[in-house]
């Protein structure tokens, strides 16, 4: 989170010309000023040294009736610059430090106003303490920004022994002899563009300290690394850490995503570095100069990483409002308040969601984005409130679509999720709070081309009130959340009118259902659910009529008067409206063949029970006329016979 400050100025020459006539001055514009710049650094001292040798020139002609003339020479040095001193060949001059554009300024008195085509050289010299803004001079490192001055330059720059350096920024050739190090630059033809980011160590090596720290979901093994030559670094970090993280996972909502130890270790961040971790099981590289609000924001990043959204103001917003809440509960400091800082930086202001790493090299609209990201997500926390987006990350985290009707703690079904965007975001929000925060995004996040999308969205979700009240309990089909949630608004626009239109038949088709004393089956609101209003569950609901509708036919004609003979071939067979019952059983649990093969069975029982009976009614009389005749028929008597018994 260190930003070097805007040097792009830092060499750009400040200067003032004076008319010698009391009625006005003129600016110099014309000059040339040949610099040889060196650095020094005093480890003992915890310091850097500084010197400018300066060769100025004024080459602007004199205007008609005036002089063109230099009374001092300004040069931009390091913010927190002290013990400035100036000179020239006759002594002592003058020189005082200012603010100009944001920027700090040395200016130098010259001795005599230097007219067109005079010159005048002079030095300037001035110290940094470890500490000052981006620059450290401390026993294990050294880092700070070097620059040229002037409209051509030099820079030289002095290590002690034992020092690997490196160099963030244009090459310069490194050398060494009994006195050191040495850095030089060689001609600067553009000073106004040069800066060097400085960085030296010594050999590291590390000392470890672990501590078991319960969370809400679990147990982690911190362990954090520290310079063996920095005794104070590892264990004040390692108790920061171990009291942060469980204020930062209640913060999130979340569960702790990652596996294994959490390992932190104490590094030399490059300039302008995030120290986010990359992946679920990297170590976090905490620069050893980071503030506890720093150390916090990072350890925040072990949630809000790049699984969990992709775009980089995300990340850093809610990384940031993270830390900030954990570092009030534990009295740190913040480095700044982020509207105000926002605000300030204003004239760097770029549209959030394009703001990304490449962004890095250019430090005003880093310094912007990490504001300005900060801000955004604040007052998302305000407009929502916090436990609101607790509740828009755990459905993100569920992979729920702003647009399904499930919730984090019952989600419709398991499911991976994308990293969140800007408008996945948005609509989240939207969910969770009833609050559309659409214009705040717009004058932060979204670029001006983005308006006609942000009023297509509109329209579209003003459309899906009067749908989600026709569909009930039925919920938003699966193209319409697609739709919506793709922000593919031409295609969500036909998905609703489709949708909407479908209703309406099964509005219908629910009032004959139930005229007809039979249960809708689930297969209707699955079709529903996953076509919406398309071919699929047309098709549907017309194979549904059309079953409904042939059952209540047949229940009627079931239910109805019928003759002797119908009465008589109905007996010992299948009752129809016991069939009628096998059927609705069927249509209730989705089987439409089976539900239409028992209502044909049924009526085909109806339609033949008069002909049954007949033939039934004339086998009885026939059982019974052969059964009359048999009784009815006269028997032959037997004749006596002579019987003699045997003697």
């Amino acid at each position: 989170m260190r930003r070097i400050a805007a040097l792009a100025v830092a060499a750009t020459l400040l200067s003032s010309a004076a008319s010698l006539r009391p009625s006005g001055s003129v600016l110099g514009a014309d000059y040339v000023m040949a610099t040889v710049a060196r650095y020094a650094v005093d480890q003992a001292a915890g310091q850097l040294l500084v010197s400018v040798q300066v060769a100025f020139s004024n080459t602007t002609p004199n205007p008609p009736s005036q002089l063109s003339g230099f009374d001092h020479v300004d040069l931009a040095v390091h913010v927190g610059a002290t013990a400035l001193a100036a000179s020239d060949a006759d002594g002592r001059l003058a020189v005082r430090l200012i603010q100009q554009d944001g920027v700090t300024v040395a200016s130098v008195t010259t001795r005599s106003r230097v007219g067109s085509g005079e010159a005048a050289d002079l030095t300037l010299s001035y110290r940094v303490p470890d500490g000052a803004p981006d620059v450290h001079v401390r026993p294990q490192v050294v880092q700070f920004p070097a620059w040229g001055f002037g409209t051509s330059s030099s820079v030289t720059i002095d290590l002690p022994s034992g020092l690997a350096a490196q160099v963030n920024g244009p090459a310069l050739t490194i050398g060494s002899d009994d006195g050191g190090t040495h850095l030089t630059s060689g001609p600067i033809d553009d000073p106004a563009t040069w800066v060097a980011y400085v960085t030296a160590t010594v050999p590291i090596t590390y000392t470890n300290a672990s501590r078991t720290v319960a969370l809400g979901s679990g147990t982690v093994e911190l362990q954090v690394r520290s310079w063996t030559s920095d005794p104070a670094w590892g264990p004040a970090t390692l108790d920061l850490l171990a009291s942060g993280l469980p204020l930062l996972e209640k913060g999130v909502g979340l569960p702790y995503p990652r596996l294994g130890p959490l390992v932190v270790v104490e590094t030399v961040a490059a300039p302008g570095a995030a120290g986010e971790p990359l992946t679920a099981t990297a170590e976090i590289q905490a620069d050893y100069s980071a503030s506890p609000f720093t150390l916090l924001h990072q350890l925040a990043h072990v949630w809000a990483g790049d699984s969990l959204a992709s775009d980089r103001w995300i990340r850093e917003g809610l990384a940031s409002h993270l830390a900030a809440a954990a570092a009030a509960q534990l009295g740190e400091a913040l480095p700044y308040d982020p509207a105000a800082r926002s605000s300030a930086l204003a004239a760097d202001a770029i549209p959030l969601e394009t703001w990304t790493s490449s962004a890095a090299d250019d430090r005003a609209r880093e310094a912007y984005g990490y504001a300005a990201s900060w801000n955004a997500v604040d007052q998302i926390a305000a407009a929502v409130g916090e436990e609101g987006l607790r509740q828009a990350l755990a459905r993100i985290e569920a992979g729920i679509s702003a647009y399904d009707p499930a919730t984090a703690s019952q989600p419709a079904a398991p499911a991976s999720h994308p990293p969140v965007d800007s408008r996945r975001l948005l609509d989240q929000l939207a969910v969770v709070s009833g609050l559309d925060l659409a214009d705040l995004f717009a004058s932060t996040v979204f670029p001006p081309e983005t308006a006609a999308e942000l009023e297509a969205r509109a329209a579209a979700r003003r459309a899906l009130a009067p749908l989600d009240a026709a569909a009930g309990d039925w919920g938003r089909p699966l193209p319409v959340q697609e739709a919506m949630a793709e922000w593919r608004f031409d295609d969500a626009d036909a998905a609703i009118a489709e949708a909407t239109a479908w209703l309406v038949p099964r509005d219908g088709l629910q009032a004959a259902i139930t005229r007809a004393g039979l249960t809708t089956p689930d297969r209707l609101a699955e079709r529903w659910q996953s076509d919406g209003g398309g071919p699929g569950a047309r098709t549907e609901l017309a194979a549904e009529s059309a079953v409904v509708t042939a059952y209540q036919a047949a229940l009627d004609r079931a239910a109805g008067d019928r003759s002797i003979l119908e009465r008589i071939g109905l007996l010992g067979g299948d009752d129809p409206r016991a069939v009628l019952h096998e059927a609705a059983e069927h249509f209730e649990a989705g089987d439409l063949q089976a539900a239409t093969d028992a209502i044909s069975r049924a009526e085909s029982r109806m339609e033949s029970a008069s002909l049954d009976g007949m033939v039934r009614s004339a086998t009885l009389l026939l059982v019974g006329a052969v059964m009359v005749v048999l009784t009815l028929r006269p028997r032959r008597r037997r004749r006596p016979t002579d019987y003699t018994a045997a003697p």
